[in-house]
């Protein structure tokens, strides 16, 4: 059984931008996640061990995304990404990287990144996830 997990709005500041103060003062991005994932196991077991726990994986994300410095949203997304394919009961991710405040008048700008294992490429549809 494949089920769809999400995690929305995660809030984690970071070092991201390429102007001078951007690389100074870490700065607030949400992030969103959506993953398809193997749960046929679990279900029948009703055990955390059989499936993605999602409170690990954003866990990790959080640190590593702490812990780096980005210059562009295009390589954060792309690094949750990486770290949500880690998990190879995991069969497609989408993920959202939004930058409030990036933009004068407007208030986000995103970037979307999407992964599809069974082609072992980034999902170019989008309508898959």
């Amino acid at each position: 059984m494949i089920a769809r997990i999400g995690v929305t709005n995660l809030g984690i500041y970071t070092i991201i931008g390429i102007n001078r103060i951007e690389r100074i003062i870490p700065q607030k991005v949400l992030i969103n996640l959506q993953f398809d994932a193997d749960t046929g196991r679990s279900s029948r077991t009703d055990s955390i061990d059989d499936t993605v726990n999602y409170r690990t994986l954003v866990k990790t994300i959080i640190r590593e995304v702490r812990q780096a410095r980005f210059n562009l949203l295009e390589k954060l997304a792309d690094h949750i990404l990486n770290i949500i394919k880690r998990d190879e009961r995991i069969v497609k991710a989408l993920v959202r990287v939004d930058k409030p405040g990036a933009l004068r008048y407007a208030k986000s700008v995103y970037i979307e990144v999407a992964y599809d294992r069974a082609s072992d490429q980034p999902d170019e549809s989008f309508n898959a996830v």
